[in-house]
């Protein structure tokens, strides 16, 4: 079970119940959005053939979306976009050309992801079956379609606790199949059940950690949500697993000890910037370095790019603090940043600096004085998930170090 799969099962479970008639006929796109680290995944191919729209140059390429956009829509997109940066629930109308010059309205959905914290999930689609579908007659869920989802759900009359549908991960999850009591399922006592009914009555839903009855095998831990469900007619529950999964004690959580190297024979900022660099015992996949000076007073980064990975020898650059990996640091109060493809993200920073310079992955740690962020030190990768595999804060000893010896080098420049 990985995270995209947890919120694969929560989004296409809204969809399933509001758009569940526009799918056979029109394209619906669902899409996750983390943005702490501005990453943008799409689970389909995220283009729509007829109309020769890349949607997710949407999200990343301020000049595309012009190019694309019916000028008067520029502006509701653009709100709805900002809204999605900040967690917000939004939705747009918009319009676009398609190959033939012909005008295509699309929609647009966002909202925070339930019971998962800084991601944030949507659908963008065509109107046409969606409108249709809004003046028709609403269907529920056809138990067929819970095949599409990759963790374990089940859909359970509330009656008599039988299941009537379960998908494939379920079933290879507990064994069971249909008409199956839950009750040989869950090990849930009639204290339990009836908190659950009461949870379901008032609020719409229950979840907690159950232990699932696995055949020949010990019990295993879930986390377990259920909501109410009208389906044809008949009073029912949906339920979602996932299986809670021990951290193997041979992973350490964090290095404790990162070599520093000899800081203080480096003479000046880019001479400091390749003794890191070319430390092996640091960071071995990293095959560039930058050191982005902040200054948030100021609405401003200044870059400094050392290796020959990048295209340019970028030194001390400004580009803006809004938008930045500084930014997102502080606004989520991260100890570190991983991101593995760049070209999946929609951070400003990252289709200004890193992707022009060809950095498709990095690593960054930020270091704080008593008047907040100073700055952050960045290893680079041509690679895609370089750094997928590195523990936050593990390199906290070398930044400190870093950090002030780039401050005696800046004191013995000063006049």
């Amino acid at each position: 079970m990985t995270p995209d799969a947890h919120l694969l099962s929560h989004a296409l479970q809204l969809i399933q119940q509001s758009l569940h008639d526009c799918l056979p006929d029109d394209p619906i796109l669902l899409w996750q959005l983390d943005p702490v680290r501005n990453k943008l995944k799409f689970f389909s191919e995220p283009i729509f053939q007829t109309l020769g729209l890349n949607v997710p140059l949407l999200f990343q390429n301020g000049e595309y979306l012009d190019r694309t956009v019916l000028e008067d829509d520029h502006a509701a997109l653009r709100d709805a976009l900002d809204k999605m940066k900040m967690q917000r629930h939004t939705g747009v109308f918009f319009r676009i050309r398609d190959n033939d010059g012909c005008l295509r309205w699309l929609i647009m959905l966002g909202m925070p992801a339930p019971e998962t914290p800084f991601s944030y999930i949507g659908v963008i689609g065509r109107c046409t079956r969606m409108l249709r579908r809004v003046m028709g007659e609403q269907h529920g869920i056809p138990p067929e379609s819970m095949d599409w989802l990759s963790s374990p759900a089940m859909l359970v009359s509330f009656s008599s606790w039988k299941i009537i549908h379960a998908n494939r991960s379920a079933r290879e999850l507990c064994g069971q199949n249909e008409n199956t009591p839950l009750e040989d399922i869950f090990a849930i006592s009639e204290d339990l059940k009836i908190a659950i009914y009461e949870s379901l009555t008032f609020s719409h839903r229950w979840q907690g950690i159950l232990r699932v009855r696995k055949p020949g095998g010990s019990p295993l831990p879930c986390s377990v949500m259920m909501r109410p469900l009208s389906q044809d007619g008949h009073h029912c529950l949906w339920i979602r697993l996932t299986p809670l999964l021990t951290v193997d004690p041979a992973i350490s959580e964090a290095r404790e000890e990162t070599p520093l190297p000899a800081l203080s024979a480096a003479s000046g900022e880019r001479d400091l910037l390749r003794l890191i660099l070319r430390d092996p015992q640091i960071l071995p996949a990293a095959e560039g370095i930058i050191l982005s000076r902040i200054f948030p007073e100021e609405n401003r980064v200044s870059v400094t790019c050392e290796g020959a990975m990048f295209t340019n020898s970028m030194q001390h650059a400004d580009f803006p603090y809004v938008g930045s990996i500084a930014e997102n640091i502080v606004r989520f109060g991260l100890n570190s940043l991983t991101v593995d493809e760049t070209s999946r993200s929609i951070r400003p920073i990252d289709w200004a600096l890193f992707i022009p310079q060809g950095v498709r992955s990095y690593y960054a740690e930020p270091w704080f004085e008593q008047n907040g962020i100073r700055l952050v030190l960045i290893f680079c990768s041509p690679r895609g998930g370089a750094f997928s595999d590195v523990r936050g804060a593990s390199l906290r000893k070398l930044v400190d170090a870093f950090a002030r010896r780039l401050h005696e080098l800046d004191a013995g420049q000063m006049p």
